[in-house]
């Protein structure tokens, strides 16, 4: 009995042991994933400091992610780089999908909040346009708005959607409503968010002095222009951090050529105009809205908008608002389109 009792003795000794050991390394073993998760993050916001760009990149990943989108790249035929875009949804033979087209300079995440707002099951892609996001430029390619509706069509044929509710902000209000114009049987509805190509003195006065002086707001070269520019898109105050403008400087500074080239083609004929000359060629259903506060065109080009679109199913002009809708009005951008998309 005595043996046996010290057999038991030692087991439980020994096992004591083996799990103070087994704690031991699971302790050192966490120790050792928050030492390395801290360095990771130090390296990562040194990393930040230095090429703040980083930032940005890592906040579209998150914003696809918490929203449910898959980035994706399709090559179109006549072109050697692939075009980016993002797609959340399946395609339905019902249910016409949500296309969107983005404006200058900014990339295919700026629909991630109105997508946000639309029903669940929806079929939405947002792409980024050739030489914005991670669309690369080919350098054979001369831009124009032709380019880029040539571009889309391109793309809606090769990835096979047949009934599309189109949306672009901005540049891409001018690219959808000139698509609707020159491919209307490709669409659902149409729906242009501040659209460019319209003729109104606020704009035409921005494109002269950029002609001749080489200068606009929408080009910032320093870190105090970039935090200008971003008042001037916007009338809510949105909270961008330092760093988060120090990136989108960094991103218009290392693509100042092609963006200094897209900027003149949209201040010049007939690309200033393209949209304006072909309003009365709109014959799906269509809605335009504008912010009241735009500092960027002015909300004063809905007037041949709404005597030149017979299709027009609304026309907003929303108070207290600014330039990048997507950003400012996301929730009344998403009821305008599911009011729109159910009216048909």
């Amino acid at each position: 009995n005595f043996s046996l009792e010290k057999k038991l003795e030692t087991n439980i000794v020994k096992g004591n042991i083996k799990m103070e050991q087994e704690n031991s390394i699971g302790v050192d073993l966490l120790k050792l994933i928050c030492l390395l998760s801290v360095a990771g993050f130090t390296y990562f916001c040194y990393r930040m400091q230095k090429d703040p760009k980083l930032l940005l990149q890592f906040l579209n990943r998150l914003a696809r992610l918490f929203l449910g989108f898959q980035e994706k790249y399709v090559t179109l035929p006549g072109y050697k780089n692939p075009l980016c875009y993002m797609e959340k949804g399946y395609p339905s033979p019902t249910t016409p999908t949500f296309v969107f087209v983005p404006g200058f300079s900014c990339n295919k995440e700026f629909f991630g909040l109105v997508s946000s707002h639309l029903p669940t099951k929806s079929h939405v892609i947002s792409l980024d346009n050739p030489g914005h996001g991670k669309s690369v430029l080919d350098e054979d390619k001369e831009i124009s708005i032709e380019f880029f509706v040539d571009t889309l069509k391109k793309f809606v044929d090769t990835i096979g959607l047949k009934q599309i509710h189109l949306v672009g902000e901005s540049m891409g209000g001018h690219i959808v409503g000139y698509y609707a114009a020159k491919y209307p049987a490709d669409l659902s509805t149409v729906c242009m968010l501040c659209p460019h190509g319209l003729d109104f003195p606020w704009f035409n006065d921005l494109k002269n002095k950029y002609l001749k002086e080489g200068r606009h707001f929408l080009m910032p070269h320093t870190f105090e222009e970039m935090k200008f520019t971003s008042k001037q898109l916007t009338v809510k105050d949105l909270p961008f951090p330092n760093i988060v403008l120090k990136g989108m400087l960094q991103d218009r500074l290392e693509r100042e050529k092609f963006y200094d080239e897209l900027l003149k083609m949209l201040c010049s004929p007939p690309n200033d105009l393209l949209l304006q000359n072909n309003l009365q060629k709109i014959q799906v259903p269509a809605v335009v809205i504008f912010g009241k506060e735009d500092k960027v065109l002015g909300y004063e080009s809905v007037f041949p908008i709404r005597e030149k679109v017979k299709s027009l199913k609304k026309c907003v002009v929303l108070e207290n608002t600014g330039h990048l809708l997507t950003l400012e009005c996301p929730k009344i951008v998403a009821k305008n389109l599911i009011e729109l998309s159910s009216s048909i």
